[in-house]
């Protein structure tokens, strides 16, 4: 631990967020006794062996310390904000290079951040059982060793033997982010849910004309009313509420049986791979009811956020269009619907109750858009968040204006009421509303975590009264 800020925090300068990295950062290299100290790597090039899979390590314990579905989401977001864009530009390497100039620029999110998602992969396919029976086979094959990635993966192929990783090698030695488009229609009359598949590895520096991957795809059904629905695969296993369909040609179909009207498929769980999906209906892109219904009702952590995520950008944008044009546009009952059940779902966590609420940025926004106009892009946020907020007005004032935890802590349930409570005063702040005001001027001033301080600080610094 090369960093002072990775290792030392104080309730009066640090937020939850702080605790919570210093946490994952001193259990990365603790992990790192077994996986890089006692079995290393026999050169360089195997560099993921040990950093990939300390990462997935120390991800999956941040998870089970903390709020696991906003833990993954957070993974997600690092993966697609730095890794996807290096496997598609210049830098692009495989998890496994072939050749360097220079070594620190093995150090990268390549390396690092698809590596772990590769051992997920790994886990996925073989189920948590199998991936526990190959790790204490790979730990008692080579402790005291210098090993290489394939002697990693034959310790996962050795303790599970019906299963072929063959062609999953492929995720070391092939850069690119594949692209995976899913096209589902229905057929009525028996009840079935037709996935069509395909999957593209694009070009990257030194490599062309890539072969399929092996892309594991956790599937589960999204009901209209949120009941449970199970998978049927029309491949002769039995019927489970979620299926790992594997992906292995460039074109592939699966049949889904039993599924009563109104389902959709609920794809790429957990993002159980490190793909870009995109998914039509009938060869149309999804709609504002089908990711509504998504949002409400996916019983996938990930895949409701995901679908929160789609919801506010296609308003956001559609808002940006009817602002360009002089136009207007009305807040959708079926979106604040949806957010109304989020905020009423007893069964999820706050802290990921409140990552719900965290919509993507003006800029990124900006990035979707041809010669984005900067004015109409802020008046779609402050629209977006004042209507959803004010529809909402009932359901967030008891979180806003409840009472402070009295002592600090910092367990998981103690961060997620924050966490929400941060939320709703923020929204509720966007009304204008004075009672919010004097709220944050009082927790400016008396709160006891730095994560309260800065919330009400935040929402001050926008407003025009004199609490400023």
């Amino acid at each position: 631990i090369f960093n002072s800020r990775c290792v030392l925090v104080s309730q009066e300068t640090a937020t939850d967020a702080d605790f919570n990295s210093v946490q994952g950062i001193v259990a990365h290299e603790y992990f790192h006794n077994w996986t890089g100290n006692r079995i290393t790597c026999r050169d360089w090039f195997q560099l993921s062996l040990k950093e990939g899979l300390t990462v997935f390590r120390d991800q999956e314990f941040s998870g089970d310390m903390t709020s696991k579905p906003v833990s993954r989401i957070k993974n997600v977001m690092r993966l697609r904000e730095s890794q996807f864009p290096q496997d598609s530009g210049p830098m692009a390497h495989p998890v496994r290079p072939d050749s360097y100039l220079e070594i620190n620029n093995f150090y990268s999110t390549t390396v690092y951040n698809k590596g772990a998602e590769v051992i997920r992969m790994l886990r996925t396919l073989v189920g948590t059982e199998g991936y526990r029976k190959g790790t204490d086979l790979y730990f008692a094959r080579h402790d005291g060793e210098a090993v290489t990635c394939d002697d990693w993966v034959a310790a996962i192929q050795d303790a599970n033997p019906t299963v072929d990783l063959g062609q999953f090698k492929r995720w070391y030695s092939q850069a690119g982010t594949p692209r995976v488009d899913v096209d589902v229609t229905r057929d009525d009359k028996n009840n079935t849910l037709i996935l069509k598949m395909t999957q593209k590895v694009p070009d990257t520096p030194g490599q062309t004309n890539k072969e399929p991957m092996v892309i594991p795809i956790v599937t589960g059904l999204v009901s209209k009313t949120g009941s449970n629905v199970v998978v049927d695969v029309e491949d002769g296993s039995a019927p489970q509420s979620a299926k790992v369909l594997i992906l292995r040609d460039a074109e592939q179909s699966f049949r889904l049986r039993n599924v009563p009207s109104g389902c959709l498929p609920s794809l790429l769980r957990g993002f159980s791979a490190p793909v870009r999906m995109h998914v039509t209906y009938n060869g149309q892109p999804e709609s504002l009811e089908q990711i509504a219904q998504a949002m409400a009702f996916d019983n996938d952590e990930f895949n409701r956020w995901e679908a929160g995520q789609k919801l506010a950008l296609k308003l956001l944008k559609a808002k940006y269009s009817a602002v360009t044009a002089g136009g207007a546009l009305d807040f959708p009952d079926s979106v604040s619907s949806a957010f109304r059940t989020v905020l009423t779902d007893k069964t999820i966590d706050d802290s990921f109750r409140a990552q719900m609420f965290r919509f993507p940025s003006e800029n990124f926004l900006a990035e979707e858009i041809d010669l984005a106009n900067p004015d109409a892009i802020h008046e779609s946020f402050v629209w977006f968040k004042k209507s959803l907020a004010s529809a909402l007005r009932k359901e967030l004032a008891p979180i806003a204006f409840r009472p402070r935890d009295k002592d600090f802590d910092i367990d998981i349930k103690a961060q997620g009421r924050r966490a929400i409570r941060g939320i709703a005063i923020d929204f509720l702040a966007s009304l204008e509303d004075p009672d919010v005001v004097a709220l944050c001027y009082s927790e400016a001033k008396t709160a006891s975590t730095m994560t309260e301080v800065l919330t009400a600080l935040a929402v001050l610094a926008k407003s025009d009264t004199p609490e400023r």
